[in-house]
């Protein structure tokens, strides 16, 4: 109902988004300096940039699109990333044996 309410009176608003997001790394009790948090943050930032430029113009095009939906795929994939990291180095660090070895930045990870 919320949202429906925003989207009439022409306002933007990620707050539920934001929410869901920080919910989700008080669930994985990530420290409020984790290099995670302060990036998923940024990037919650600058997709309600990205939507207030977008409601401006009035305008969606293709490439706008494209660069919204990339916005919640990179927050994903932080908190994913850093997540399995923490598990891993408390799971298997301790044994010496590695599950799981990341190499390379952060967009060209292997597995």
């Amino acid at each position: 109902m919320q949202c429906n309410t925003i989207r009439i009176e022409g306002q933007v608003c990620v707050d539920a988004i934001r929410t869901l997001h920080m919910n989700t790394m008080d669930t994985f009790e990530f420290s409020e300096e984790c290099h995670t948090r302060l990036e998923v943050e940024q990037l919650l930032t600058e997709c309600e940039q990205m939507l207030m430029g977008v409601k401006m113009i009035q305008e969606l095009s293709p490439k706008s699109l494209d660069q919204l939906v990339s916005y919640g795929e990179r927050c994903s994939g932080k908190l994913c990333y850093s997540y399995v990291a923490v598990v891993v180095v408390i799971i298997f660090g301790r044994r010496g044996r590695f599950l799981f070895h990341f190499s390379g930045n952060y967009y060209r990870r292997t597995l």
